[in-house]
């Protein structure tokens, strides 16, 4: 005889509530999908230099600059991009920047950076340079300060020089300087952008080449853009990596998903505990403790429904790896590059075992420049004492301090009086005075009376002295 006391709307019920419980999973990596990445994007303007952008056939760009101009004893080429129609700046802009840096003579340079202009910024000048010597001598006074509008506020991107075309990925609208202007009275919101200008380094040896520029919009919201935004201006971070905050985003998308899992799963179990531990009575009281009929059907399903509720954590267990798996590949090929740029600059002295000529001792030289640059006041020049001429050092101290003035002074087999010597005939000879020094070396520190400390950056290496007013 079979007897029937259950019905389907246990299994029903949890079933609705498993495939609920997809749909939400689901839906939460669209979401993650749309806001976390620029998938789908809309084009302001595209720039390749073989287009022919003097005809009307490309409406976005109306006219192209490209012209050099000096920093110091270094060069740089201007690319400045002029927009037909005016564009509303938002914290969801970014570049596609599609380069090549190849090093041609072995330089001692493995990476080095382009500059997006954000906003210009007017600063003191020890001098004016559009006054002649005459003017100056009539005055009395070479030190009298001038105004100069010059691009201090920007967005840089590491570059690789390996010979290899790779696509850069450089997040404008983070930098709030995209969004508003720098006055003397504040930040003031920008309505609208007509300009675009990129700089990027000259440096004897090695070829940059653009191929394409793009100016996009991201359609969606863009989360991960606004979370950096919001880190950056708040707590002064100069960067961040474009898959840490993804990366950030999808282990709480996670640990959402499991939270609700959780909540299901509780609900569901606790119903079937009650119905099964019901039903279970009826059939004892039913055939009086008789054998012939069990329920072990209400264990099978309460057993069956508890184990695919288990599964679903281990699922998303199982995607969460996969997902942080594709983001470490991004990591490791971008290592990749970084060992044959340095592989490129340094292969001679990597093979000769003098490793500690490849990067002069500092990890992150990019970091110490921008220490550099925020201990130092505007406008105030600078002398960098080294050993040898490492190029690399010197072209991306020259480029990152822009505006400054720098002069490198080479102390190999030079005593301290020999040193101040060079120091006081730099100033003698320029009309900018050079009041701060550089000491990259500890073994280089000066001991000169007219020098005062300023600050260090570490204590094996980087340190600020200020000169003497005489000087």
């Amino acid at each position: 005889m079979k007897h029937k006391f259950f019905n389907k709307t246990d299994n029903k019920s949890a079933c609705l509530k498993n495939w609920t419980f997809i749909f939400i999973c689901i839906a939460i990596t669209i979401f993650y999908i749309l806001t976390c990445f620029p998938v789908t994007s809309k084009t302001i303007f595209i720039y390749t230099p073989n287009f022919n952008y003097s005809s009307n056939s490309q409406p976005s760009i109306q006219k192209i600059d490209r012209f050099k101009e000096n920093i110091g004893d270094s060069e740089i080429e201007i690319l400045k991009l002029y927009l037909n129609q005016p564009v509303n700046p938002q914290i969801s802009d970014y570049l596609f920047v599609s380069m090549t840096a190849e090093n041609l003579k072995g330089v001692q340079v493995p990476t080095t950076s382009i500059a997006v202009n954000l906003s210009e910024e007017t600063i003191d000048l020890p001098f004016n340079p559009e006054e002649n010597d005459k003017s100056s001598n009539e005055t009395g006074n070479q030190n009298y300060l001038y105004k100069k509008s010059a691009y201090t506020i920007q967005e840089r991107s590491k570059i690789f020089i390996d010979g290899i075309n790779h696509t850069y990925y450089i997040p404008v609208g983070e930098n709030k300087y995209w969004t508003y202007d720098w006055s003397s009275e504040g930040l003031i919101k920008k309505t609208s952008i007509d300009n675009l200008v990129i700089e990027m380094p000259e440096i004897d040896g090695i070829l940059i080449d653009i191929n394409k520029i793009e100016l996009k919009k991201r359609n969606f919201l863009a989360l991960d853009s606004y979370i950096n935004y919001f880190f950056k201006n708040y707590f002064n971070i100069t960067y961040i990596n474009r898959y840490i905050t993804p990366t950030y985003v999808f282990l709480i998308l996670c640990l959402l998903m499991l939270t609700i899992n959780k909540l299901i799963s509780i609900n569901v179990i606790k119903k079937l505990q009650i119905k099964t531990y019901n039903k279970r009575a009826i059939v004892k009281k039913m055939f009086n403790n008789s054998n012939t009929i069990s329920s072990s059907n209400s264990y099978s399903r309460y057993s069956f429904t508890s184990k695919k509720i288990a599964l679903f954590p281990k699922l998303i267990l199982i995607l969460s790896i996969l997902i942080l798996t594709l983001f470490s590949f991004y990591f490791i090929n971008n290592n990749l590059f970084i060992i044959k740029s340095y592989w490129d600059s340094y292969k001679k002295y990597i093979l000769s075992g003098n490793l500690d000529k490849t990067y002069y001792g500092f990890y992150n030289f990019e970091k110490f420049i921008y220490w550099i640059d925020k201990k130092i006041p505007e406008g105030e020049n600078l002398i960098v004492l080294l050993r040898g001429e490492p190029v690399y050092i010197m072209a991306e101290m020259v480029y990152n301090l822009y505006p400054r003035d720098l002069k490198f002074l080479n102390v190999s087999n030079k005593n301290s009086k020999q040193i101040i010597s060079d120091i006081e005939k730099i100033n003698l000879d320029s009309k900018n005075k050079y009041k701060y020094i550089v000491i990259l070396s500890k073994e280089d520190i000066l001991q000169f009376p007219e020098l005062t400390f300023v600050d260090k950056y570490r204590q094996t290496g980087g340190y600020i002295f200020k000169l003497a007013n005489k000087f």
